[in-house]
C-alpha cells in the first residue's frame, strides 16, 4: 500500500532513502563537542557594555547610596528613592557618563544631593531623567570641576540649586522648577541652550564670565530671570514675571534679541560697556519703578530696542554711551538719558519722523 502512495506522490522509495541519508549528513550531531563558543554568540558584557548602577557595581557608604569611583559609562536600571543624610549618586572620578534611562530620582528633605561630584573631578556627563525633592540639591557638579555635559533632565523642588555646573559646562534641553535657590547655573566658558527655569527661589538661569545662554526662558523666579556676568552673552531668550530684573547683565556683556516682560524692576539692566541690541521690553517695573532698558554705566551701546509700557523706557545713568534706533512708546517717561551721551535724534511727532535722517533715530510717541 505504501508503495502505491509513494508512487502517486511522485516519489520513489530509493529517493526517500537518499534524502534521509543526506539529512543525516548535513544536520550534524545533536550534541556538538565541547569547544570554543561561536563568534556569533556575545557575552552579556558585549551586549550591554555599560555598567549598571547598583549595590554590587557601585556600592555606597555612610554618606552616599551609590559611589562611582572609576571612569566608565554607567546607567540606572530603576527608579531611585533617596535616604536621609545621604547623597544619591556620588561621583569620585573623572571620565564618567551617567544615563538615567528616563528613571526618576526622588529625594527627601533630609537627603543630600541627587547627583554630586566633589574634589574637582571633570569630564562628566549626566542625561535623560528626572530629579525631584532632594534636600541638598539636584545635580551639584561645581566643586572645582569642569567639562560637564548635562542634558535632558527635569529637576524640581530641590532644597538648593536645581543644576549647578562648573566651568566649561554645557547644559542643554533641561528644565528646573521650584528649586529653593538657582534653577540652572554654570561657571566660566559655559553654555546653556534650550533650557527653562521657572518658579525657583533665586535666579532662574545664571551664567559666569565668558559664557552663553541662548534659546532659553526664565519666568516667575524669586530673583532675576537671567543673570549674565561680565563678558557673557544672552541671546534669543525670554524673561517674564520675575521678582527682580528680567535680565541682569554685568560689565561688557551682550544681551540681544531677547524679550523681557512683567518683571518687578528693569526688563534689561546692564553694566558698563555692554551691548543691548534689538530686545523687546514691555510692561516691566511692576514695583512702580523700573525701565525697559536700564544702562547703569558708561561705554555701552543701546540700539534697536522696542520698549513699551514701562515706568521708564530707555534709562541711561552715565555718559559716553551710544543710544540709537530705539522705539519707546507708552512709557511714563520714554527716554531718561543723562548728559554726555551720543544720542540719535529723538522723534516725537510724525513731521519730525519724516524729516529725520535714517539710521540714528530714536522714536518716542
Amino acid at each position: 500500500m505504501w508503495r502505491g502512495v509513494i508512487r502517486r506522490c511522485g516519489w520513489s522509495a530509493a529517493g526517500l532513502v537518499v534524502g534521509a541519508a543526506a539529512m543525516m549528513v548535513f544536520a550534524g550531531p545533536l550534541d556538538p563537542p565541547a569547544g570554543a563558543v561561536s563568534s556569533t554568540h556575545k557575552t552579556l558584557t558585549e551586549v550591554e557594555p555599560r555598567i549598571a548602577i547598583n549595590a554590587t557595581n557601585t556600592p555606597g557608604d555612610a554618606t552616599s547610596q551609590f559611589r562611582i569611583s572609576a571612569p566608565g559609562s554607567y546607567y540606572l536600571t530603576a527608579d531611585m528613592v533617596g535616604a536621609a543624610d545621604k547623597d544619591g549618586i556620588r561621583i569620585e572620578s573623572g571620565g564618567v557618563s551617567i544615563d538615567l534611562m528616563g528613571f526618576a530620582l526622588s529625594g527627601l528633605e533630609e537627603s543630600g544631593a541627587a547627583i554630586v561630584a566633589y574634589e574637582g573631578f571633570g569630564d562628566i556627563t549626566v542625561r535623560h531623567g528626572s530629579i525631584t525633592a532632594w534636600g541638598g540639591g539636584g545635580v551639584m557638579l561645581a566643586s572645582g570641576g569642569r567639562g560637564f555635559v548635562i542634558e535632558n533632565l527635569r529637576v524640581s523642588s530641590c532644597g538648593r540649586h536645581g543644576i549647578d555646573a562648573g566651568d566649561a559646562a554645557v547644559v542643554r534641553s533641561c528644565s528646573a522648577v521650584f528649586n529653593s535657590e538657582y534653577g540652572i547655573r554654570v561657571g566660566q566658558s559655559g553654555v546653556v541652550e534650550g533650557c527653562s527655569a521657572r518658579s525657583n527661589g533665586g535666579t532662574g538661569i545664571g551664567i559666569s564670565i565668558g559664557s552663553v545662554v541662548s534659546a532659553s526662558s526664565a519666568g516667575a523666579n524669586g530673583g532675576a530671570g537671567i543673570v549674565v556676568e561680565s563678558g557673557a552673552t544672552a541671546r534669543e531668550c525670554a524673561a517674564e514675571s520675575n521678582q527682580f530684573h528680567g535680565i541682569m547683565a554685568s560689565d561688557g556683556s551682550v544681551v540681544s534679541r531677547c524679550s523681557s516682560a512683567f518683571n518687578m524692576f528693569d526688563g534689561v539692566f546692564a553694566g558698563s560697556g555692554s551691548l543691548i541690541l534689538e530686545n523687546a521690553c514691555a510692561s516691566n517695573g511692576r514695583s512702580g519703578s523700573g525701565a525697559g532698558v536700564h544702562m547703569a554705566g558708561p561705554y555701552g551701546r543701546i540700539e534697536g530696542n522696542h520698549v513699551i509700557n514701562n515706568p521708564r523706557g530707555i534709562d541711561v545713568d552715565a555718559g559716553r554711551n551710544l543710544v540709537v534706533r530705539n522705539y519707546a512708546t507708552g512709557n511714563a517717561v520714554n527716554f531718561d538719558i543723562a548728559g554726555s551721551n551720543i544720542v540719535g535724534t529723538i522723534v516725537t511727532t510724525e513731521a519730525q519722523m519724516n524729516a529725520a535722517p535714517n539710521g540714528n533715530v530714536n522714536v518716542s510717541f
